[in-house]
């Protein structure tokens, strides 16, 4: 794994194929911000890696209900190790990228959020 960089899943595991969460973790980001990625790792098990997923959702209890999301990358591992900062930059990037691609407007948006998903992965099976 790299500290410069995103891991993707797909870079670790040379296969491709449909990705299945079964149980997966939640978290909720309001301000996409360094802080707040960094409580997050800080709150994840050392020497554990986790695979994650990031979703554009409009309020925080939308992820609860069928409402549709927009994703915002591919599979990407992480450790509490992680780079908080490279994590905040490329979500927002990420975020402001499908906001452009589907004309979305901030007032469109009820409180924007993105959601995590995540879940441990154990990358020495593979």
């Amino acid at each position: 794994m790299s500290i410069t960089n995103i891991t993707f899943l797909h870079d670790l595991i040379p296969f491709s194929g449909i990705h299945v969460f079964n149980s997966p973790n939640y978290r909720i980001l309001y301000f996409w911000d360094g802080l707040e990625i960094s409580k997050f790792l800080d709150n994840l098990e050392s020497d554990k890696n986790f695979v994650v997923t990031a979703e554009l959702i409009g309020t925080n209890i939308e992820y609860l209900s069928a409402n549709p999301k927009i994703s915002l990358s591919e599979l990407f591992v992480i450790n509490r190790d992680s780079s908080s900062d490279l994590i905040s930059d490329y979500l927002l990037k990420q975020a402001c990228l499908a906001c452009n691609i589907y004309k979305l407007e901030s007032h469109q948006i009820e409180c924007p959020a993105i959601l995590l998903k995540y879940k441990e992965i154990n990358l020495n099976c593979f």
